[in-house]
């Protein structure tokens, strides 16, 4: 048997079974067409979800980061309470920043009767993820009202993207006047070491000048709990691996939350 004959073997046994073994890689971007543009169903369902209600709870879920079948239990046991009006989960949606993972993610977390919405974090930023990301959902750093509050998602990711930081987003976003509680969601926590420096003396520049209610982040794969300065209260949401999320109560004058954990 010749060179090339061996060569075609090899090649037709390696592919076996594949209809089209260059259909997928790693660093594939194109995102299924019903998995397109999430967020633009997701948003108006979670106002749909809150409806005039001024008073109401929802869940902030941190991490899943590849825990996939964690983050379908968490989402299941959020989903079977009848008082939470919906999920948002702060960053890390993947471990690489893969459109698969991205992929696998949407299939747990999206095409339930929960409205959900997904914040993107420094692993979502690796490789193609940022564009990923853009195409699953939408813009990266975007804001919304319902229910009488102001939810405002900002990316804060330094290290691991080579896009800069919208600081000039988030003051433009905190100085618009609203009458009710401003939610707050970043993926890196103040502590960071992401944020040591010029970038956590913008933020809390910005947040000493125009504070919010309250500030949800993730990255720190634990609970913690603080304040920055001008009296903005912040809490982290552990991973998915730690079987918890939190519970956020939203009044007219003010936001409570609580950490929760699944049995």
């Amino acid at each position: 048997m010749g060179t090339r004959p061996r060569l075609e073997l090899f090649i037709a046994i390696a592919f076996a079974g594949c209809a089209d073994p260059f259909d997928h890689h790693p660093w594939e971007v194109d995102v299924p067409e019903e998995l397109e543009h999430l967020h633009a169903t997701a948003i108006p369902a979670v106002r749909q979800a809150i409806g005039s209600d001024s008073t109401f709870r929802f869940a902030v879920v941190g991490d899943p980061q590849l825990y996939y079948g964690e983050l379908d239990e968490i989402m299941d046991a959020v989903e079977a309470r009848d008082d939470l009006r919906f999920a948002l989960v702060v960053g890390d949606l993947t471990d690489q920043g893969l459109a698969q993972e991205f992929q696998w993610y949407a299939d747990v977390a999206y095409g339930r009767d929960l409205p959900v919405v997904s914040l993107i974090g420094n692993h979502d930023h690796l490789g193609s993820g940022r564009i990923i990301y853009q195409e699953m959902f939408g813009e990266r750093n975007f804001s919304f009202m319902a229910g009488g509050a102001r939810f405002i998602c900002f990316d804060n990711v330094e290290f691991e993207s080579d896009a800069p930081v919208r600081y000039d987003w988030l003051s433009a976003q905190l100085e618009q006047p609203f009458d009710g509680p401003t939610l707050l969601f970043m993926h890196i926590h103040p502590t960071d070491v992401q944020l040591v420096g010029a970038p956590l003396a913008q933020l809390q520049a910005i947040l000493f000048a125009h504070p919010a209610d309250a500030a949800f982040m993730g990255h720190l794969h634990g609970y913690a709990v603080s304040e920055l300065p001008g009296g903005t209260p912040w809490a982290t949401a552990p991973w998915v691996r730690a079987d918890a999320y939190l519970e956020v109560e939203v009044r007219p004058d003010t936001v409570f939350h609580q950490l929760v954990h699944v049995p």
